[in-house]
C-alpha cells in the first residue's frame, strides 16, 4: 500500500483559482469533440460567395473552391441533429438553411451567426424529416414528411402549415418544392400538386392534383425543376414533362439507378441517376464518377454531384473531387487506445461494417479494402493493441489482421485458416470469427475463436515467437460461442458467451505452460451454478485490484476473488445494484480504477469499490447525440475518453489521468478571476495525494484528497465560503 504524501498549495488572493465544488471523489468532463463521417453527400448548395455547403449523415461542411478550406460544423455550439438531409442556401439573404431527418432547422448566416428552429418537432409529426426548402421574397417553403410549412424568415415564424394537398391523404410526404411564376409545384409519394402561390394553401381545394391514377405511373416524385418555363418531375425511375394538361414520360430506367436531380448546362436540359449525367436529347455526359451519385444539380454552367464519398464539380468539361478528411463510419463498435495516444477504431461487423479507422493527431486513416489491398473483409468489430504498438484487428469472417504502423505506412498480415489453427463456423469451415484480444504480463496476444455449435479452439493464444497455442471447451466440447475475453492478475482468461450462444462464462488458466494441460484450471460458470446475472456475457474487464467485472444484457456482476479457482473454489459474485438491470454493453477501467460503464441508456461511472455513481454521461448533460453508447476507451497520460456510439464518436477529458511519478504541480488559469473562471486545476499531483490549500498566514482553506494527476477546487473553504 503507498503511503499518502501531503503537499501544502499556498496561492495568493489575487491567484487563486476556482475549481469543481466536489472533494473526493471528484469527476468532471470538458473539452467535448465529436467525430462523425461527413463523406456520404446527400444534398449541397452554393452560397452567395461561391462556397459549397454540403449536408451528410454525420453534419454539414463548407468547401471553398478558389482557397481549398473546409469548415466543418457538427453538434457542439452548431448543429441540433447530425442526420443531414437537406442544404439550401439563400443568397439573397447571405444565410444557409439545414433541414434534418428528425425536423430540426438550423439556419447560419454567412457571417457564422446561428438560429435553431424546432417547431416542426413539437407537433410531433409521424415523419418530420425536411425534405427540400425553396426560397420566394421573405418566405422559404419548406417540404417535409408532414407535408408543407411556410416560413417566415424576416420574424423566424411558421405563417402556415399545409398538411392536406387536394385530395391526397393527409400529412402526404412532400420531396421537393418548385415556384414558376405565381405558382407552387410540389412533388410527393402520391404524386404531383399545383397552386396559386398566393392562394390559401391549407384549404385543399386550392390545389391540383397529378396522381398515379391518372398520368404519374410511377411515384414517389423526388423532384420538380423549371426549365424554360417548362415543368419537369422526376420519379427513381421516370422523367416526366408537363405539357399544360399532363404529365408525359420522357425517359425512364428499368432496373437498379434511381434519378438523382436536375440541372443545365450550356443551355440544355440535364438530369443525372446513380451513374451518369445525360443531356436532354442529346445523350451522356463524359464524367468519370468515382462513387454513386445520391444528389444532383447544376449552378452558373457548373455541375455539381454528391458522392457516397464526397462531392464533384463538372466544369468546362473537367470533374473536379473533394473527399473531407474525416471518419469513414459513424459507426464505432469497439475502441483501442495505443501506448502513443493513437485511437483505433472496429467499425461493425457484416453487413455494416467499413474495415478499421485510426487516429492520428486529429487526422483520420481508413483501412478497408478500398484503401489497403491486403484487407480482405471490411467486417472487423473488436480492436486491441498490445504492449509494442501492435493492432489487433477481430474480423466477422475473415479470421484477424495484425497491423503495425512502420514509418508512417501500416503493415498489414492476415491470419485465416492458411496460416493459423483458427476454425470456420459449423456451417463455413472457412468462414473464421476472430474475438476480442488480451495480452498476458509475458506479452503472449489471446484471442478467442467463435464458432457457432461445433468442435474446435475456443481460445488460441499467439506467443512472443508466433507461435500458435490451442485450448478447448473442455466442459461442453461443442460450444465455441465465446466473444469477449479479460485476463485477470493470475493469468485466467475469462471468456464471454455471444447473445446467440448463451452457454455462460468459461474460464481457463494455462498455469503459464502451454504443452503440459495436467494442471489446467478450467469452468463454465452459469446461472445454475453460480450467481452470475445471465448466460450472455457483452462485457469483461479487470480492474487494478483484480476484481472481474461482468457486463451482461441485465446488469453488472463483479468477481471478487478470481483467483479462487485455482485452489477449485468458487468465487464470489456481487451484483452490482447501481446498474439494476441495465444493459451492459462496454467496460472500461480508467486510470484511477474508476468504471465507466457503457448502457443503453448513457454511461454510468462507478467508483473503485463499485459502491457509488461519482457521475453520469447521457445526452441530458453533454453533447451525447444517443444514450446507446456501443464503446469506451481511455488514453491514460491524458485523462481522454472516448465514447464509441452508432451515430459517431464523441471524445472529453476528464480528471482521470495517470498520476506523475514526482510532484510537478501546476496551477491554472492565473491571475484567477472566479466569476470568469469559474475553477482552478492543480496538475502534475503524484498517486494518492493529499492536498492542503493554505492562505498565506497557514491557515488551512480546505483539503483534497487525490489519486490522480489533477484536482479541481471551486475556491471554498471548509466551510463552504469564496475565499
Amino acid at each position: 500500500m503507498k503511503n499518502r504524501f501531503s503537499v501544502s498549495l499556498f496561492v495568493s488572493f489575487v491567484l487563486l483559482v476556482l475549481l469543481s465544488s466536489e472533494i473526493y471523489p471528484q469527476f468532471k468532463l470538458d473539452r467535448w469533440q465529436t467525430y462523425s463521417s461527413m463523406l456520404y453527400s446527400r444534398s449541397a448548395s452554393v452560397d452567395s460567395r461561391g462556397i459549397i455547403w454540403i449536408g451528410t449523415p454525420g453534419g454539414i461542411y463548407s468547401y471553398d473552391r478558389v482557397s481549398g478550406e473546409t469548415r466543418e460544423y457538427r453538434n457542439i455550439n452548431a448543429l441540433l441533429s447530425l442526420d443531414i438531409s437537406v442544404v439550401r442556401c439563400n443568397k439573397q439573404e447571405k444565410k444557409i438553411y439545414v433541414g434534418t431527418y428528425d425536423g430540426y432547422l438550423d439556419i447560419l448566416s454567412e457571417s457564422g451567426e446561428w438560429t435553431h428552429i424546432t417547431d416542426i418537432i413539437a407537433p410531433k409529426f409521424p415523419n418530420p424529416k425536411i425534405n427540400d426548402i425553396f426560397f420566394k421574397d421573405s418566405l422559404a417553403y419548406i417540404a417535409g414528411g408532414f407535408g408543407l410549412a411556410v416560413f417566415n424568415s424576416n420574424q423566424n415564424v411558421f405563417v402556415e402549415t399545409v398538411t392536406r394537398l387536394g385530395v391526397f391523404q393527409q400529412n402526404t410526404s412532400v420531396n421537393t418544392i418548385r415556384i414558376v411564376d405565381n405558382e407552387i409545384w410540389v412533388g410527393t409519394d402520391a404524386g404531383i400538386a399545383k397552386a396559386k402561390v398566393n392562394s390559401y394553401l391549407s384549404n385543399p381545394q386550392s390545389w391540383t392534383n397529378f396522381s398515379e391514377k391518372t398520368d404519374l405511373p410511377d411515384v414517389p416524385v423526388q423532384f420538380i425543376y423549371e426549365f424554360k418555363n417548362e415543368i419537369y418531375a422526376a420519379s427513381s425511375k421516370r422523367i416526366y414533362k408537363y405539357d399544360g394538361i399532363r404529365f408525359n414520360t420522357i425517359d425512364s430506367i428499368k432496373d437498379e439507378p434511381f434519378y438523382r436531380g436536375f440541372g443545365e448546362l450550356n443551355g440544355k436540359l440535364v438530369y443525372a441517376n446513380d451513374y451518369s449525367a445525360t443531356v436532354y436529347q442529346s445523350g451522356a455526359i463524359n464524367v468519370t464518377n468515382p462513387a454513386f451519385i445520391k444528389y444532383f444539380f447544376s449552378e452558373e454552367n457548373n455541375l455539381f454531384f454528391c458522392y457516397e464519398e464526397g462531392i464533384g464539380v463538372f466544369s468546362n468539361d473537367s470533374l473536379r473531387t473533394y473527399q473531407p478528411s474525416t471518419p469513414y463510419s459513424n459507426l464505432f463498435l469497439d475502441l483501442s487506445v495505443d501506448l502513443d495516444g493513437n485511437l483505433w477504431v472496429a467499425t461493425d461487423k457484416s453487413p455494416r461494417g467499413r474495415g478499421i479507422m485510426y487516429l492520428e493527431n486529429e487526422v483520420w486513416t481508413s483501412l478497408n479494402n478500398k484503401t489497403f489491398s491486403q484487407i480482405k473483409s471490411n467486417d472487423f468489430f473488436t480492436i486491441f493493441n498490445s504492449s509494442d504498438g501492435t493492432a489487433y484487428g477481430g474480423n466477422w469472417g475473415a479470421g484477424f489482421s495484425e497491423i503495425k504502423k512502420v514509418n508512417n505506412n501500416f503493415v498489414i498480415k492476415n491470419y485465416d485458416t492458411s496460416n493459423a489453427p483458427v476454425l470456420g463456423i459449423a456451417s463455413n469451415p472457412g468462414y473464421v470469427i476472430t474475438g476480442q484480444f488480451a495480452e498476458d504480463k509475458s506479452g503472449n496476444i489471446w484471442f478467442t475463436n467463435y464458432g457457432e455449435t461445433s468442435n474446435g479452439p475456443v481460445l488460441l493464444s499467439m506467443d512472443m515467437n508466433g507461435v500458435f497455442h490451442t485450448f478447448n471447451n473442455n466442459i461442453n466440447s461443442d460450444k465455441r460461442g465465446f466473444i469477449s475475453l479479460a485476463i485477470d492478475q493470475n493469468g485466467t482468461k475469462w471468456m464471454g458467451s455471444s447473445e446467440s450462444e448463451a452457454n455462460g462464462l468459461y474460464y481457463y488458466n494455462e498455469k503459464n505452460t502451454f504443452d503440459n494441460t495436467d494442471d489446467d484450471k478450467y469452468n463454465l460458470l452459469t446461472t445454475s451454478n453460480s450467481s452470475i446475472l445471465n448466460n450472455v456475457q457483452n462485457a469483461l474487464a479487470v480492474d487494478q485490484f483484480g476484481v472481474v467485472w461482468v457486463g451482461t444484457p441485465v446488469g453488472l456482476n463483479s468477481i471478487l476473488n478470481p483467483s479462487s479457482i485455482l485452489q477449485n473454489v468458487k468465487p464470489s459474485i456481487r451484483k452490482v445494484s447501481l446498474l439494476g438491470s441495465e444493459v451492459i454493453n462496454a467496460i472500461l477501467v480508467d486510470a484511477l480504477n474508476n468504471k465507466w460503464i457503457a448502457t443503453n441508456n448513457g454511461v454510468t461511472v462507478l467508483n473503485p469499490d463499485g459502491t457509488e455513481v461519482i457521475g453520469l454521461v447521457n445526452k441530458t448533460n453533454s453533447p451525447l447525440l444517443t444514450n446507446e453508447i456501443m464503446s469506451l476507451a481511455t488514453d491514460v497520460n491524458t485523462g481522454r475518453i472516448y465514447f464509441g456510439t452508432k451515430m459517431g464518436l464523441f471524445s472529453a477529458y476528464s480528471l482521470s489521468v495517470k498520476p506523475s511519478v514526482n510532484y510537478d504541480i501546476k496551477a491554472y488559469p492565473q491571475p484567477f478571476d472566479p466569476p470568469k473562471h469559474g475553477e482552478i486545476v492543480i496538475d502534475g499531483l503524484a498517486a494518492d495525494t493529499h492536498l492542503k490549500i493554505l492562505a498565506m498566514d497557514g491557515t488551512l482553506i480546505q483539503s483534497l484528497i487525490v489519486t490522480g494527476r489533477k484536482a479541481i477546487w471551486d475556491g471554498k473553504d471548509i466551510k463552504g465560503d469564496y475565499v
